[in-house]
């Protein structure tokens, strides 16, 4: 894991993960369901072969249930092994309660006794899961405050790199390890107030989107600030193509900047190509349309910037 690994961005990996081994394992059990279910219909000879085509089917729902568990797991640590350990638990008492109709005569003390036996196995399961969820949910994290928005955000060590806001998106720079600090400037077009790193010396306003140049030393509060001159700019953010390894990735950040579902935003994605880019963002500030590119830039799209045609 990498030295300064975002806990949100670990998080969002976990969650496609996760839900794609959920959504296969409900296939696996439902399916198998179906087929016990859609058995009795059939008349397959010799019975022994019947059963075993039925175990297998029981076989391949316990693994429909464990890939279940692996995507829950996978969501938060030891919520799937909590889970299974329910599971057992409601099936034992199940079927610990209908033992007197299949199981007669000697053998109904010794299948109850297995039930139970199974039921302290689910409990044990279920302990095991709720130890695990304890431990993640007080595993220590580290937090940084963002010198722009004064958001925390989580870290599972502590950054030394550039990193960006989970909120405002805006990146945090370092320099040998340690933050740039971060001094207030005013734009001497609009008068609005911007945070500012000490060693950066041309910015963009967010509130007139004029390209400001700073001469001078911010650290000792004697830098000049001048507008550019530019005319006002904004641009739009054009997808122009994309890895198909990451193609779930790039279509939860299509679904999320322009509010579709994910049916439509994997349609938007197949129609990507350098001649045909999909406008991902548009008529955007400058800082705003960059953060964009950058976004989907970690999501193996490739993104460019063209200026609004006004």
């Amino acid at each position: 894991m990498p030295t300064q690994s975002q806990v949100s961005e670990v998080r969002e990996d976990h969650w496609t993960e996760g839900l794609a081994a959920m959504i296969l394992g409900a296939v696996v059990t439902i399916s198998g369901l179906l087929l016990l279910y859609l058995s009795r219909y059939f008349t397959i000879k010799p019975v022994s072969v019947k059963n075993f085509i039925e175990f297998l089917i029981s076989v391949g729902m316990f693994c429909g249930g464990l890939l279940i568990s692996k995507g829950l797991n996978r969501l938060t640590k030891g919520l799937g092994t909590f889970t299974w350990g329910i599971v057992i638990i409601v099936g034992m008492v199940v079927v610990y309660t209908s033992t007197s109709f299949w199981v007669v005569g000697d053998y109904l003390i010794a299948g109850q006794f297995l039930i139970v036996v199974g039921i302290l196995f689910g409990l044990r399961v279920t302990y095991q899961g709720n130890k695990i969820m304890r431990q993640d949910s007080s595993t220590a994290k580290y937090k940084e405050t963002c010198p722009y928005c004064d958001k925390e955000n989580t870290f599972f060590q502590s950054p030394t790199q550039d990193w960006d806001c989970d909120y405002c998106h805006r990146s945090v720079k370092y320099e040998d390890g340690y933050m740039v600090p971060v001094t207030i400037v005013l734009c001497t077009a609009c008068r609005a107030e911007h945070r500012v790193p000490v060693n950066v010396k041309r910015y963009l306003c967010d509130q007139c989107n004029r390209p400001l140049n700073i001469t001078g030393d911010l650290r000792g509060g004697t830098a000049v600030i001048e507008v550019e001159d530019q005319m006002f700019q904004n641009f739009d953010v054009l997808l122009v193509a994309y890895d198909r390894r990451l193609e779930n990735e790039l279509a939860f950040k299509i679904q999320n900047l322009l509010v579709v579902n994910m049916i439509e935003a994997r349609r938007m994605i197949g129609t990507i190509n350098t001649q045909t880019p999909l406008i991902v963002g548009y008529n955007l500030p400058e800082r705003k349309a960059d953060a964009v590119r950058r976004d989907l830039q970690q999501v193996g799209g490739t993104a460019r910037l063209r200026p609004t045609k006004q």
